[in-house]
């Protein structure tokens, strides 16, 4: 299956994904010093969001996002790109061009009940696509 997106941060990654079919908070759901999912959302608690490609509807919280972003990536912890259903959420971006992460939005939101987390996927963010390349 392939889906179209837009390019927000430049890249083209390969790797599994971690779907969060509500909104994500780096800030609330994700733990600084770990990097695991903190909180039940979409059944991922405990997960590692580290060299995984997270899809999520959009960004929920403050710039401490952009933070716990760039501590993530100081720590080896940083996920290996972003991909949103709604417009990208500028605190985001800023924090994803610092560290060279890529980022993509406006996925069409039926990927976040068609993809599951586990899959490989391949964001090519010159084409505008994420494709499923593993069940």
């Amino acid at each position: 299956m392939i889906y179209s997106v837009k390019k927000t941060v430049k890249g083209n990654v390969k790797g599994q994904v971690l779907v969060f079919r509500d909104s994500l908070s780096f800030n609330g759901d994700i733990d600084i010093g770990t990097g695991r999912v903190m909180t039940n959302n979409s059944g991922l608690q405990g997960e590692s969001i580290a060299e995984k490609i997270l899809l999520f509807r959009e960004n929920k919280g403050s710039s401490g996002g952009a933070m716990v972003l760039q501590a993530l990536s100081e720590s080896g912890l940083m996920p290996k790109a972003m991909v949103s259903v709604k417009s990208p959420d500028f605190n985001l971006v800023e924090a994803a061009i610092l560290t060279g992460l890529p980022y993509a939005s406006l996925i069409d939101e039926e990927s976040l009940v068609t993809v599951r987390s586990g899959q490989t996927v391949d964001l090519d963010l010159e084409k505008g696509t994420l494709e499923v390349v593993q069940q």
